[in-house]
């Protein structure tokens, strides 16, 4: 087996002893080990990764297996997903360093320093797993299309113009839920006209809100779709229907608790084409497109996802179902009677 281990420098820019300190623990960990080939890459610009990870596979021998260690944020996780896809033999491990680990949570992984336990990471199995393509991207978790993929991008915008200032974290908390707020009230965006078409059936109408689910959670603990499963096949949409700012807003609050709103469309399918006389934003994972058409579309088990606690799609989200079961039932009578 040959392990690669693919750091975001750019995520580490300021905790340089944190990237220092995981470069020096794979070191020691590979030196002890025996016949065991290993090296690690620092990208220098976005999509670097999935070239690295390509000239990697060319260096195996046949019937070799190829582990992958995205360690970083969205960005790593966006660009080794696409890297890795389709490829024999590779396999593909999570070492979140972020806020949210929203894909991992399926397994059962709560944030934690996994670079720390590599005999964990090197010796799991891995999951055979769904990915979502997009045009000619690739997401595994989830994309939306909307309100909420506009409203991410207006803060990565606002982010990156500030990058260099030492903003609190007040202002930063307050500058985002004004960007959310104007975007709620942009009628353009909540009351959008697409014309969307799931598995050859004809869905077209104004809606706020597209999502399209891999995964069942979304930005941490918000719920996407509890039944979508990263290896049954199809994919979890959710339609929702346009209304007026503050109804959009109690909608989208209802649906991130696993509550289907009266705007709410569910459905499920393998395909999904999603267009726009205009250009609206594409959320996949986290990263964000701009275009007026795009074609999702799900491809079984196309990629193998380490699971470091043995742990299988199936089990975490039962468990999950079952803790929020209660919950949900007092919600659902609180909107009976409200």
């Amino acid at each position: 087996m040959k392990h690669v281990f693919i750091l975001d420098p750019e995520f580490f820019r300021e905790q340089q002893w944190k990237f220092q300190n995981i470069c020096d623990n794979i070191d020691l960990f590979f030196r002890k080990q025996a016949r065991s080939e290993y090296s690690v890459h620092t990208p220098r610009y976005p999509r670097e990764s999935t070239g690295i990870i390509r000239e990697q596979y060319e260096t195996i021998k046949t019937g070799e297996t190829l582990r992958i260690y995205a360690i970083g944020g969205d960005e790593i996780f966006f660009d080794c997903v696409n890297g890795t896809a389709g490829i024999p033999n590779a396999e593909l491990a999570f070492v979140t360093c972020g806020n949210t680990d929203s894909f991992l949570k399926i397994l059962g992984i709560e944030k934690r320093d996994l670079s720390k336990n590599l005999e964990a990471l090197t010796t799991a199995p891995s999951l055979q797993t769904d990915i979502i393509t997009a045009g000619n991207q690739i997401a595994l978790n989830g994309c939306m299309a909307g309100i909420v993929a506009a409203q991410v991008a207006k803060q990565k915008k606002f982010i990156l113009g500030k990058k260099e200032d030492k903003l609190s974290l007040f202002f930063r908390m307050a500058a985002s839920f004004i960007l959310k707020t104007r975007v709620l009230f942009d009628r353009e965006t909540v009351n959008h006209q697409y014309t969307i078409t799931i598995d050859g059936l004809d869905h077209s109408g104004k809606y706020s809100h597209i999502g399209i689910a891999n995964g069942p959670y979304y930005d941490g603990n918000k719920i996407a779709s509890l039944t979508a499963k990263p290896d049954d096949g199809v994919l979890d949409i959710t339609l929702l229907k346009s209304a007026r700012a503050f109804s959009t807003a109690g909608s989208l609050r209802k649906l991130w608790r696993g509550i289907i709103p009266s705007g709410g469309i569910t459905l499920r399918g393998r395909s999904v084409s999603v267009k726009s006389d205009v250009p609206f934003w594409i959320q996949l994972d986290g990263e964000l497109i701009q275009d007026t058409m795009v074609n999702f579309a799900v491809q079984p088990g196309a990629i193998q996802i380490i699971s470091v606690n043995n742990n299988r799609y199936e089990q975490n989200i039962t468990d999950r179902n079952i803790q929020n079961r209660g919950e949900q039932e007092q919600m659902q009578k609180e909107l009976n009677y409200g």
